[in-house]
């Protein structure tokens, strides 16, 4: 046989848990990025606000 042509069922809930704990945890890196942004935006515009 030249290989598994198909997953069994436990196969396919460890790659659906892992996939999940993958999108999960690129959600919260996108969100932290975000939030990131949004405090560097806003001591930016202290930082304006100081300088004028």
């Amino acid at each position: 046989m030249a290989g598994r042509q198909f997953f069994d069922i436990e196969d396919s809930f460890a790659i659906e848990a892992r996939l999940d704990a993958l999108l999960q945890q690129a959600f919260y890196c996108l969100h932290k990025l975000h939030k990131d942004e949004q405090q560097q935006e806003h001591h930016f515009q202290h930082y304006l606000l100081a300088v004028n």
